[in-house]
């Protein structure tokens, strides 16, 4: 399968690890390099022993080892964790929780079910046979690595692009990053500057290297530093996978491919139902005259096809965050507040109340206090708080007696009276 599902477990890893949790990463096969990044970024990889992925065999190993580590979740990313591999899990006395991109399963045995694809809250239905599962659906809980969210983004030239980036999948069967070169020299005259990002599991590479061009091409094997890739670019061209959510949140225009069928509904949200991003169809089908000229076209004016402004709101980067406060089940929630008048009567008791329920509560009276955590709850509280703090929140709520930031200040219903 695609080395996207592993990197996305390393962004839902770091942010178990980031609430001071701890990870095991465990498959049947891994390349070297993979296993070595996981190693590099902190996480503990180990192999099970068993020949068929999602068989009773692999099963087996998996319940034994997460025994042996004493583990409170399995997490399974793959199409071939069906209902029986769930419900041996399950049997077994663990919680469970799938990600899935388009129903890989007819039925579903686990606890939760992630799908981070955009627009799943609006079309994703899973029969399962826990009536409460959590349904964790939608880009709100995309998985970002460390590496894109501690980075502002992109500072791309505005205009006609010169440097495009090519990054179809870490395996690429198909050898789909021939056909989208193709395309390209199809698609202009004028010189480009092309970096071509090859993945670990890549086997056209003598090919790729072999293309002639009248653009300027360069290769980059096991890309490491994505964030830096985004930044040299102007646009890029992707397949329509997990790769998506991270040009998207550094705020490059971009245009998509699809390798898999898994990759449909991405593509579809990305380029049909919205204007975030150039679609291409197929990826086997690229050199056809259609694709040609979307492309050129889009070539020259990148922003008339995609809708940027709309674009970076789509990902905001907390959705490990998210998943993992879930399988954490307990909140870190901070109190700002003044600390004076009806406000500290009650304070006690909310925050009672909330530990009660298993959360993390910290109450504070200047900014400078506020901790990383989940929900920052400001009330009362008469201080500013600047956006560098607000981002340490992965949600921040604000109590106030008017539609801020109308209104602000002391008194505001009296003020609307006067």
């Amino acid at each position: 399968m695609g080395t996207g599902h592993i990197m996305r477990m390393i962004a839902l890893a770091q942010g178990i690890i980031r609430r001071g949790g701890s990870v095991t990463m465990a498959g049947l096969s891994c390349p070297d390099s993979l296993v070595d990044r996981l190693q590099d970024t902190g996480i503990v990889h180990r192999f099970l022993a068993a020949e068929v992925p999602g068989s009773v065999e692999d099963g087996m190993a998996t319940i034994a080892m997460a025994k042996e580590l004493g583990a409170r979740w399995i997490v399974t990313d793959g199409y071939h964790f069906g209902y029986d591999f769930q419900k041996q899990v399950k049997d077994a006395g663990f919680s469970l929780l799938c990600a899935d991109d388009h129903g890989y399963s007819e039925r579903w045995h686990c606890d939760a079910i992630l799908n981070q694809n955009l627009d799943a809250e609006n079309w994703a239905s899973y029969a399962n046979d826990f009536p409460d599962a959590a349904h964790l659906l939608g880009s709100s809980f995309c998985l970002l690595r460390e590496e894109f969210i501690t980075v502002e983004g992109s500072s791309r030239r505005e205009g006609r692009p010169e440097n495009v980036l090519v990054s179809l999948g870490g395996s690429d069967p198909d050898n789909v990053t021939e056909n989208a070169l193709k395309l390209l020299e199809a698609a202009g005259t004028r010189p480009l500057n092309i970096r071509v990002l090859v993945g670990p599991d890549n086997t056209h590479l003598e090919s790729i290297q072999a293309f002639k061009s009248k653009h300027r091409l360069s290769l980059v094997q096991n890309a490491s530093n994505m964030p830096e890739q985004f930044e040299w670019a102007d646009v890029v061209i992707s397949a329509a996978g997990s790769t998506c959510w991270e040009w998207l949140h550094a705020g490059l225009p971009g245009a998509v491919v699809t390798i898999a069928d898994n990759q449909v509904p991405i593509s579809r949200a990305l380029s049909e139902t919205r204007p975030l991003a150039l679609g291409l169809g197929w990826g086997t089908q690229l050199t056809e005259v259609a694709q040609v000229r979307r492309l050129a076209a889009w070539m020259e004016d990148p922003d008339s096809a995609t809708d940027q402004a709309m674009a970076r709101k789509v990902v905001d980067g907390r959705g490990a965050d998210r998943v993992a406060a879930y399988l954490d089940g307990s909140l870190r929630i901070c109190i700002a507040t003044a600390g004076e008048g009806w406000m500290a009567e009650r304070m006690k008791e909310f925050v009672s109340d909330l530990e009660s329920r298993g959360h993390r509560v910290s109450v504070v009276m200047e900014a400078a206090a506020i901790p990383e955590g989940d929900i920052l709850l400001l009330l009362s509280f008469w201080g500013l708080v600047r956006p560098a703090v607000l981002k340490k929140n992965t949600h921040n709520l604000v109590v106030h007696g008017s539609d801020l930031p109308q209104g602000r200040g002391w008194s505001p219903v009296t003020s609307q009276i006067l």
